[in-house]
């Protein structure tokens, strides 16, 4: 009695899970380790059946142990999962023994261990090998698919344990030659490198690997690494230190990209810069020269045009004393003469007054007079003083220009701009044609407009019509005289007046000048 009560005090303090399973396979008794792993008390578990602690998964493989056990007599090993009160899975495994009365088996008491926490452990782990064994291989896919470039991983000590086939092809030596040889038997440079690396504080080849770990790395520079042929190659070589979990130093990777033809493309670049720098700077030298030359252009044309503007002055008023008649009286052909001087003084002195005005304006000096303008009454003027000239030519000069058209402007320059354009229409118009001088009002705008029936410009010279000395070539081949100044200066004069001019002509059908001025007041122009 004593020994069974001692028996059963050790069974109820043991740590395994204990428990007694009569032959009908309901549990008799359970000890305190295992009421608690699966928690139930002590009046929940008597009398309940086995299969119900059992997973279903399980209950197979027990049954059978069961069964051979009451047979035979012996006791046996179990693995299963047993099921818990709130449905937790217990992984367990343990010994089962039969007690035999009178040849039959009338319990079977099994000892078990709970085993929940080794077995997920071991699952975390055979896990975590599958795990390494797919990254080691996706790892040897990728060095082998990364054949444009040198992937080489050292040891600790600089002994080559991968050696891909980008190494290969870039290097010249295969795999089974070097792996287990130390790098500076392959990694070896030219002494210009080792020049450079002394410069650096570090050492060629290996050295690199070591250097860019105690400086923590990866980082990326460019090296040179030396072939099997002693030819040498550029690199981009960047450096990974390997280590281990407990952050230990295990290796090196170094991985290198072949640069020739970057650096071919560099030098390439650096020579077309170059090129470019000189040409640049030869053009600005060369602008500077323009500029100065444009500089004293514009001094020569301004001296030379008041120096031309007073004699011709002095010219014209002689002329007209002797055409006059005052010194005495003229003969026919005398008349004649003094008219060709009178018309060709007149005609130099407007391409003076010309000059002079494209002079104000590059320097800036051009002003207005201005007041309140009647664009109707400087049309009206402008043509009908151009009459004569356009009868001269055949040509019909027509005005269209109802009421007054008041601008703040001046009317001299105004009237210049108009003449202009009348002029130039009535000279690049045929005889029998017609030109159109129109003055309109337009919202906040008035539009001074001349249309002519005359031979028209070529559609890639209206972009230049309005550079100083350019001349169409309609207007060259049929050799009309003219400066090649009048449209620069209408240009001007409308600009100065806060307008602007558009034109549009085609060859054969004739041309169109539109002048649009501010209607409102403007600023006197500096």
């Amino acid at each position: 009695r004593a020994s069974r009560e001692a028996l059963a005090d050790f069974i109820e303090s043991a740590h395994d899970l204990i428990q007694s399973v009569g032959p009908d396979g309901a549990v008799l008794e359970a000890n305190a380790a295992w009421r608690e792993a699966l928690g139930y008390s002590v009046d929940e578990v008597a009398g309940l059946p086995m299969t119900r602690f059992i997973h279903p998964g399980s209950l197979p493989h027990c049954l059978e142990v069961f069964q051979e056990i009451t047979e035979n007599g012996e006791g046996g090993r179990v693995e299963a999962v047993f099921l818990t009160k709130d449905g937790r899975e217990l992984n367990v495994e343990g010994s089962v023994n039969a007690r035999i009365e009178d040849g039959r088996a009338v319990s079977t008491r099994g000892i078990f261990r709970d085993v929940t926490e080794r077995r997920r452990a071991e699952d975390a782990l055979a896990r975590s090998e599958s795990r390494a064994r797919a990254e080691a291989a996706r790892f040897s896919a990728v060095l082998e698919a990364a054949t444009e470039y040198s992937i080489i991983g050292t040891d600790t000590d600089g002994l080559i344990e991968v050696f891909n086939k980008g190494a290969e092809r870039m290097l010249g030596y295969a795999a089974d030659d070097v792996v287990l040889v130390h790098t500076p038997a392959v990694l070896h440079v030219p002494d210009e490198v080792v020049a450079r690396a002394a410069e650096l504080g570090i050492e060629p080849g290996f050295e690199v690997f070591v250097a860019a770990a105690r400086r923590g790395g990866p980082e990326t520079r460019e090296w040179t690494y030396v072939r099997r042929d002693g030819s040498h190659v550029p690199v981009a070589l960047t450096v990974t230190a390997m280590r281990d979990s407990d952050g230990e130093l295990r290796g090196f990777i170094g991985v290198a990209e072949d640069i020739t033809e970057r650096k071919r493309a560099e030098a390439e670049r650096e020579r077309l810069l170059e090129a470019e720098r000189a040409a640049a700077q030869a053009l600005a030298e060369q602008n500077a020269r323009l500029e100065e030359l444009d500089a004293l252009k514009d001094e020569f044309v301004s001296v030379v045009s008041h120096e031309l503007r007073t004699p011709l002055t002095s010219i014209l008023g002689w002329v007209e004393i002797l055409r006059g008649e005052e010194p005495g009286p003229l003969n026919e052909e005398q008349a004649h003469f003094l008219g060709i001087v009178a018309r060709n003084a007149e005609r130099l002195l407007r391409v003076v007054s010309d000059l002079l005005f494209v002079s104000k304006v590059d320097s800036g000096t051009l002003t207005l007079d201005l007041g309140r303008a009647d664009l109707q009454r400087v049309a009206a003027e402008v043509v009908e003083g151009a009459q004569p000239f356009a009868r001269q030519n055949d040509v019909a000069l027509e005005l269209d220009a109802d009421g007054a058209l008041e601008v703040d402007g001046d009317v001299g320059r105004l009237n210049q701009l108009l003449d202009n354009l009348v002029t130039n229409a009535v000279k690049f118009t045929p005889a029998g044609g017609t030109v159109r001088v129109r003055a309109a009002a337009e919202d906040d705008s008035v539009v001074l407009e001349v249309s002519d029936s005359g031979i028209g410009i070529a559609a890639d010279e209206l972009d230049r019509l309005f550079e100083r000395f350019f001349r169409a070539s309609t207007a060259v081949d049929r050799a009309i005289p003219g400066t090649g100044l009048g449209l620069t200066i209408v240009k001007a004069i409308a600009e100065a007046h806060g307008g602007r001019i558009t034109v549009q002509s085609e060859p054969g059908s004739g041309t169109t000048f539109r002048v649009q001025l501010p209607a409102g007041q403007l600023e006197p122009v500096a």
